[in-house]
């Protein structure tokens, strides 16, 4: 996936970001708004937000504040938790386990 397939994902995702912040992460989605969260899904997916630079880069080309992506990945991350909440626990802890493991950086 390139970077300005990326954006575009992003930028679509905008309005659902505004409307999550003010009606809350479990708002009723239509069915178009399921269609960006999909989309925002395929580009975590693709890895797109693993390195914390790039993920800055990204958003902010695609003019989306730190909180609107944020809430965005927190939605994609309940959805998870909702389906598979066994699943969602076991990712968590690895996750912590690998941050826990990473060497410091200065």
């Amino acid at each position: 996936m390139t970077n300005t397939e990326i954006i575009a994902r992003l930028r679509a995702a905008q309005p659902l970001a505004d409307k999550l912040a003010t009606a809350g992460i479990d708002a009723p989605l239509t069915p178009a708004e399921q269609a960006v969260l999909a989309a925002l899904r395929e580009v975590a997916q693709a890895g797109a937000f693993e390195q914390e630079w790039q993920t800055d880069e990204l958003r902010r080309a695609a003019g989306l504040r730190p909180s609107d992506l944020g809430l965005l990945l927190g939605v994609l991350h309940w959805q998870d938790v909702q389906a598979d909440p066994k699943g969602a626990i076991i990712e968590t802890l690895a996750a912590l386990r690998h941050t826990r493991n990473r060497p410091e950086t200065s």
